[in-house]
């Protein structure tokens, strides 16, 4: 015989057997079991954020090692590159520069460029440069 009982009257009735055990395929868990949420693996570029933010060691320009974010080391890498690139890598790396707002970031930080020409200094070399190129270019062909 099976009994219904009903703790309230606007929860559905849950079905028991005489000893008080529930009806196969009713259960007492209104809710259920709780899913497991996922644990989603790290992206790629999750992993490259953490790796660019540890600290490094590295020695600078009076020998002495000192400890900065790798981001920051790349950087310096790569801006103490430039004066050994060719023009042709050179423009690249300063329209890579320019797209990522580095540029933008230092008239707002300095009002000009470290090395004392302004940006529109800076701009017009880089124009200059590339009219060479161009011009290099189409005589070879």
């Amino acid at each position: 015989m099976i009994k219904a009982l009903s703790s309230a009257p606007d929860r559905v009735e849950k079905q028991r057997n005489e000893r008080g055990q529930w009806v196969a395929g009713v259960s007492g868990n209104h809710s259920g079991r709780p899913r497991k949420k996922a644990v989603l693996p790290k992206s790629l570029t999750d992993h490259l954020a953490d790796a660019m933010m540890q600290k490094i060691p590295v020695i600078d320009g009076e020998g002495k090692q000192q400890m900065m974010p790798a981001f920051e080391a790349a950087a310096r890498q790569l801006v103490g590159s430039i004066p050994s690139l060719k023009p042709k890598d050179l423009i690249t790396a300063l329209r890579y520069m320019d797209g990522l707002h580095v540029f933008d970031e230092m008239r707002t930080r300095a009002g000009e460029c470290p090395t004392g020409r302004t940006l529109e200094q800076a701009r017009e070399r880089i124009r200059a440069k590339m009219a060479q190129i161009r011009e290099t270019q189409a005589a070879a062909k």
